[in-house]
């Protein structure tokens, strides 16, 4: 799931545009000025669909938190923690702690991370680095913008 933050400016503008008129432009109805025509109404009725479709978009954005059984992107997945209890079994029986086979698959798994976070730009970078470095990195952080390193 995404952090908020992690979203551009204009992704930001259009999802805050779709849920003001989820909950608030009509069509026609009662108290509409022209029938079969959109209107603002600020006293539009909500009801379990209009959270729905609220839901929807914030979905389709990626700030929905993924379900049992789903991966974070909301689609079916396994669950992590059962495969871990059975991978741990594996291992218990066929390798020593820090074998190089997994440690190589780990810096791959982190490089192929790293690769995203860089390539979804600068905010990315941050968010990510502030989230996992939290506090203490923060001058590491300016430094780097700074040039410093």
């Amino acid at each position: 799931m995404k952090n908020p933050s992690d979203l551009s400016k204009d992704q930001l503008a259009s999802l805050v545009a779709q849920v003001q008129c989820i909950l608030w432009l009509d069509l026609g109805g009662e108290g509409a000025p022209l029938k079969n025509a959109e209107w603002w109404n600020p006293d539009k009725n909500w009801d379990p669909e209009t959270i729905q479709s609220i839901a929807e978009q914030l979905a389709k954005v990626g700030l929905r938190p993924a379900g049992k059984g789903e991966k974070e992107d909301g689609k079916p997945g396994f669950d992590a923690t059962a495969e871990r209890e059975r991978l741990l079994l594996l291992a218990r029986g066929n390798v020593t702690e820090g074998t190089d086979a997994l440690d190589d698959l780990v810096h791959e798994a982190a490089s192929r991370m790293a690769s995203e976070i860089n390539n979804a730009g600068t905010d990315a970078q941050l968010g990510f680095l502030l989230e996992h470095l939290g506090k203490e990195g923060v001058r590491d952080i300016e430094a780097a913008l700074a040039g410093g390193r």
